[in-house]
């Protein structure tokens, strides 16, 4: 019975984003290959066609490579445009010297790109994959997507991180059900000066880390020549039994710390 009235819960939620996804002629929705930016582009596609919808990347050393390439590849099996936007992160100053107010002005630089190609191409709203559990958590970047109108429908229609991940998979978007990924610049100290190697560095012991088999929430905290690596307890033994250590010291590394809960 539970499960039933979830799963009608879901469908009226999903029912409810269509209706506000149909008010609009068009839409650019900013994808960053994660599950929230995927799941919107998935039902603005059914909801209004998919030559009415552009999917707008911001790219730059904040984002890997392999999260672009997930981009591309969903918009491809959704037939839908793919734009690319340079985001030119360094050029912020808050960003290259890592502020506390970083994240703020970092998503109006990438969200002030986005409406301008918006505008340009007389696309009729910008949308992004803000979800409702986002809503209640510190997220400066929110603030900054609010004061360029920049909508976020899933939030508005209350559709939560778990029911964006059952939604995905009824979709058959499975490959897009996994960990939210934090920008990488959160891995380094505030007021430390960030460049394109460091934080290349940081993704690249991440990856190894993922290798191992580590699933959920994982960050590799970098701290001069020291990585302070954090996991759930119960896959924490995932890395003390592995080689990490080796191969962190072979990216440079001098010291490898395991936070402990």
């Amino acid at each position: 019975m539970k499960a039933t009235m979830k799963n009608k819960l879901i469908l009226q939620k999903e029912e409810q984003l269509y209706q506000l996804l149909r008010q609009f002629d068009s839409v650019a929705v900013t994808l960053s290959g994660g599950a929230d930016s995927a799941l919107l582009c998935r039902l603005a596609a059914e909801a209004l066609g998919n030559t009415k919808i552009t999917a707008l990347t911001a790219a730059g050393s904040m984002l890997p490579a392999e999260e672009l390439q997930a981009a591309a590849a969903l918009c491809e099996r959704l037939q839908i445009r793919h734009v690319v936007l340079p985001a030119e992160e360094f050029s912020v100053d808050a960003f290259r010297f890592n502020r506390k107010d970083r994240c703020y002005h970092c998503k109006k630089n990438m969200m002030e790109k986005c409406i301008n190609y918006a505008k340009a191409h007389h696309i009729a709203a910008v949308l992004d994959g803000t979800n409702a559990d986002d809503l209640g958590q510190d997220r400066p970047g929110l603030k900054a997507a609010e004061e360029l109108s920049v909508g976020k429908p899933l939030a508005d229609c209350g559709i939560t991180k778990p029911e964006v991940y059952t939604l995905l998979e009824k979709f058959g978007l499975t490959d897009y059900v996994k960990p939210s990924m934090s920008c990488l610049a959160t891995r380094f100290p505030v007021g430390e000066e960030l460049t394109e190697e460091k934080l290349a560095l940081c993704w690249k012991i991440e990856k190894k880390i993922r290798r191992l088999g580590v699933q959920g929430y994982m960050r590799a905290r970098i701290l001069g020549d020291t990585v302070k690596i954090e996991a759930k307890k119960e896959e924490q033994y995932k890395i003390v039994s592995s080689p990490i250590k080796q191969e962190a010291e072979k990216l440079g590394f001098k010291t490898v710390l395991l936070e402990l809960e």
